[in-house]
């Protein structure tokens, strides 16, 4: 469970960072791919947790 945490942590301080990117009056292509790069890795790992954390809560409920 503290991965889920953690992976979506991450996930919110890039959407935070691209935020702060689309604001400025230029940026880097580099940066906001490198950015957007990160928040895609960082959902595909929090998707996975999920799915892996999924049945475990079927069988709670």
């Amino acid at each position: 469970m503290e991965d889920l945490r953690r992976h979506h942590t991450q996930m919110r301080a890039e959407l935070d960072e691209l935020e702060r990117l689309n604001q400025s009056p230029c940026c880097d292509d580099k940066v906001v791919t490198a950015v957007r790069y990160r928040l895609t890795r960082a959902s595909s790992a929090r998707r996975r947790e999920i799915t892996t954390l999924a049945p475990h809560f079927a069988v709670i409920m």
